[in-house]
């Protein structure tokens, strides 16, 4: 989970909140187009990320996080070719101020221009590691192996010496059996994050680091927080590991006593063929150790959304149909949406970045809210709009406020105190 403050995570799960997003966009020129919420089409930006498949947990994977977005903007396409996207998301709280949090670093990889939009996809450092890999005969250990690939493909790596020796297998002499299927430095990374017992990913800064499943959870779901969730009724975890030795074209097989878990096949990896059996033996065992702590419950659920969570972040969930006693891992969260789509209705009503996006008809009633009644939270003089100063008092009669609404009965637009002196924002454009 990113490090974030205590009031952050009071605000995040209030009832309401108020927030945005923010980004810049670097050339490799050189040329530096900053964007806000208002440069952003509604409902064209997401985020995607995973650290396994649907179907069962996986050791050693690589892969990419994806963004898409479109932004108002004028910018040539065409300088945009390998040009880093940076993203953040704000959210105001309870003092006033905002507290950013980075969603990562990107490439683009495709722009498209229509009339008046530029329509963006990104994916993060990783396809930096789809080179040609030539290395065949390097031996060395694990920090070997990830700094070559990290210096060879210009990635960062977020962890020092000392941290990946000290992990199991950290220290053990590795090569690179002859026989093998490794076409790219990205098929390095894999197996050696199989030798370690995780997986990698870009991290929000832009390098690479190595993550492992764990117990401890980060934060607690409550079911005021969820609108949908579905729970299996039976808990994945492991209790043995297989490899194959291409040498003896058999299948070996290690597990913990009692053998009454899954089994994790680690199919044919060709750093794990050198070595008398023992060595192997204990280079399986150890990645054993390190997959055995999982004990999840697999899930599908939709909350109100925390940008602070990470991939392999373990949480709980209380309430309704969940056992609080089990945990959950993020394998694979949902696209989170730079456009306003994260909102729970989808378009709320105290979301400043989508209020001139409102549904037909207006917002529907809700008993958390009241029959459209504003509650005196919602800015001054009940005013339902969070005063991030985009409009300003001059142009405040652009602002519609929602059918049925109290303020839009006894007060004319234009005459809302609540925006007449808004506080300093990083969601107002400049």
């Amino acid at each position: 989970m990113y490090p974030v403050s205590d009031a952050f995570l009071r605000a995040v799960q209030e009832n309401t909140r108020n927030y945005c997003w923010t980004g810049q966009i670097t050339t490799k020129g050189g040329a530096v187009y900053p964007f806000v919420y208002e440069d952003i089409v509604k409902g064209s930006g997401y985020l995607t990320a995973q650290c396994c498949g649907s179907a069962e947990i996986e050791l050693g994977t690589v892969y990419a996080a994806e963004m898409g977005i479109t932004l108002f903007s004028q910018i040539d396409r065409y300088t945009l070719e390998g040009a880093e996207v940076r993203l953040s998301y704000h959210l105001r709280l309870a003092d006033g101020s905002f507290e950013e949090v980075p969603m990562g670093i990107f490439e683009v990889s495709e722009a498209n221009r229509t009339a008046h939009c530029l329509e963006l996809k990104a994916y993060d450092y990783m396809l930096r590691f789809e080179k040609s890999f030539n290395g065949f005969e390097t031996v060395g250990n694990a920090w070997a192996f990830l700094d070559l690939c990290c210096k060879a493909c210009n990635v960062v790596l977020a962890h020092t010496q000392a941290e990946i020796e000290a992990m199991p297998n950290g220290t053990e002499l590795l090569s690179i059996y002859p026989e093998n299927d490794i076409e790219t430095y990205r098929d390095v990374l894999y197996f050696v994050g199989q030798v370690l017992g995780g997986f990698f990913c870009i991290n929000r800064e832009g390098k690479l680091e190595l993550r492992k499943y764990g117990t401890q959870p980060v934060m607690e779901v409550k079911s005021r927080h969820r609108f949908t969730s579905s729970f299996s009724d039976f808990i994945t975890r492991y209790t043995a590991v297989s490899s194959t030795n291409l040498r003896t074209q058999t299948a070996e097989y290690y597990a913990l006593e009692p053998d009454d878990g899954l089994t994790m096949n680690l199919a044919v990896n060709p750093l794990l063929q050198f070595g008398l059996e023992e060595t192997r033996e204990t280079l399986c065992r150890n990645i054993l150790n390190d997959l055995a702590v999982v004990s999840y419950v697999p899930f599908d659920s939709s909350t109100i959304g925390n940008p602070a969570l990470d991939l392999g972040d373990v949480l709980t969930f209380t309430g309704g149909q969940a056992d609080g006693s089990q945990t959950a891992c993020i394998t694979s969260p949902k696209p989170c949406s730079p456009s306003g789509s994260c909102c729970p209705w989808p378009c709320s009503p105290w979301c400043s970045h989508c209020w001139r996006h409102r549904p037909p008809g207006g917002y529907p009633t809700s008993r958390r809210y009241g029959r459209h009644l504003l509650p005196a939270s919602w800015g001054r003089a009940g005013c339902p709009r969070p005063c991030s100063g985009r409009w300003g008092a001059a142009s405040h009669s652009n602002l519609r406020h929602p059918p049925g609404s109290l303020l839009s009965k006894t007060r004319p637009w234009g005459s809302c105190p609540g925006c007449r002196s808004p506080p300093p924002s990083p969601c107002s454009p400049p």
